[in-house]
């Protein structure tokens, strides 16, 4: 279990999370959202698993432009070895539900914007728009 939990932050990037988190929580403030950070809970799952599932096919993607340029480094898990391919692909769909499932339950809105956002993630990683090469 603890090892998973490693595993899990080393692919989550904690500074990008914070980051994110951040800005949904500025806002939340700005939007009038008010004292309630309770009302963050679902969106804040939603971008975990959007980003969980973000990353993890963006590693897939570049897996192998990162044995060239990051090899030795530990957040990199499937250069590494840490992870399979097949362990990224359930990680990346895994993170796609959370992301999907927390926004549903947030609203039709966020729902949409969830999809669109995990669409320009692939969008980002993949061919043949590929936005990353």
């Amino acid at each position: 279990m603890i090892t998973r939990l490693r595993l899990f932050v080393l692919l989550v990037r904690p500074p990008v999370l914070l980051l994110m988190v951040m800005s949904l929580v500025l806002g939340h403030v700005q939007s009038g959202g008010g004292q309630s950070l309770s009302l963050l809970l679902l969106p804040a799952l939603s971008l975990t698993g959007f980003l969980v599932s973000a990353l993890a096919l963006n590693d897939l993607a570049d897996v192998a432009v990162d044995r060239v340029n990051l090899e030795g480094v530990p957040q990199r898990l499937l250069v590494s070895g840490a992870r399979s391919g097949a362990q990224h692909v359930g990680t990346l769909v895994a993170g796609a539900v959370v992301a999907l499932g927390a926004a549903g339950a947030v609203g039709a809105e966020a729902l949409v914007a969830t999809a669109v956002t995990l669409t320009v993630s692939a969008a980002y990683s993949l061919p043949p728009v590929r936005l990353s090469g």
